[in-house]
């Protein structure tokens, strides 16, 4: 599932994918810039593809399009290390706001995304934001998005297997990662 949640009043190029990328090109003059900030959210299993682009689409205006970001979401559900489903978003959004007259000059109005309170608050609504649509679903398993050492919990975390391990593991190939994967689970 992809969806671009833009400002209603951003100009009718900035909801097609390759004309915006194409915009934001231009823009980013810079040999070393920053074209777009990217994000990777966990979803919940067991909701349904709808919900799920639902709860991504809610954040993104909640946190980017009201404050006139453009963000680009790709909804992707691929084999976890536990053999399940591992339900995620990619997010990009652009560092400059826009509007009818398109992109807004200077990044200074953003600057507030670079914080660790933002990110916290984030994750906190995140949370919130899945439980509620698990709830609605019928689904009696609430997520958080509090790190194990933010509760108290004294645990090492699994990692990311990646495409070429993730792979292997479903052949029934063990990889050092799924082998770390399934050390920190005992």
């Amino acid at each position: 599932t992809d969806l671009i949640n833009a400002p209603e009043d951003a100009p009718a190029w900035a909801r097609e994918l390759q004309t915006l990328c194409d915009a934001v090109t231009e823009q980013e003059t810079r040999k070393n810039a920053r074209l777009m900030r990217k994000f990777e959210i966990s979803l919940a299993r067991g909701l349904s593809n709808e919900d799920q682009a639902a709860v991504v689409k809610r954040f993104c205006d909640d946190h980017f399009t009201r404050y006139g970001l453009v963000s680009v979401v790709s909804i992707h559900n691929t084999l976890a290390s536990d053999g399940d489903w591992n339900p995620h978003a990619h997010i990009l959004v652009t560092n400059r706001t826009i509007s009818a007259d398109g992109w807004h000059k200077g990044k200074g109005n953003i600057r507030w995304m670079n914080s660790i309170e933002t990110l916290a608050l984030w994750r906190q609504k995140m949370g919130e934001y899945v439980n509620e649509a698990l709830e609605r679903a019928g689904i009696d398993r609430p997520v958080t998005y509090q790190s194990y050492a933010s509760r108290g919990i004294d645990r090492e975390v699994t990692r990311p297997l990646g495409y070429e391990a993730a792979a292997l593991e479903k052949q029934g190939i063990a990889t050092e990662q799924g082998n770390y994967n399934r050390d920190v689970r005992l």
